[in-house]
């Protein structure tokens, strides 16, 4: 069972459009891989929304977007130009 991670109250008002229920996501800087590095983005409950993580060194050239099961939803991989200074 993942850890749960609980936001404290916010001090600005809410920015609501009219219908819409406002939501509060936390971003924990730290990944839940060993010797990974990455961000885990948690709701309101505690729950994981998503994580991403990079698995090589802190310099690679991708980055992995997952979901809550750790299956890949995205991975972003770093665009290299020839022949630019």
């Amino acid at each position: 069972m993942a850890p749960r991670v609980h936001s404290s109250p916010s001090s600005s008002p809410p920015a609501t459009c009219a219908g819409e229920q406002r939501k509060v996501f936390t971003v924990w800087m730290k990944s839940l891989v060993l010797n990974g590095h990455g961000c885990t983005v948690y709701d309101s409950g505690g729950g994981i929304v998503y994580r991403v993580d990079n698995y090589g060194s802190r310099c690679s050239g991708s980055v992995c977007l997952m979901d809550l099961d750790g299956s890949v939803v995205l991975n972003v991989v770093k665009k290299v130009q020839l022949g630019r200074y």
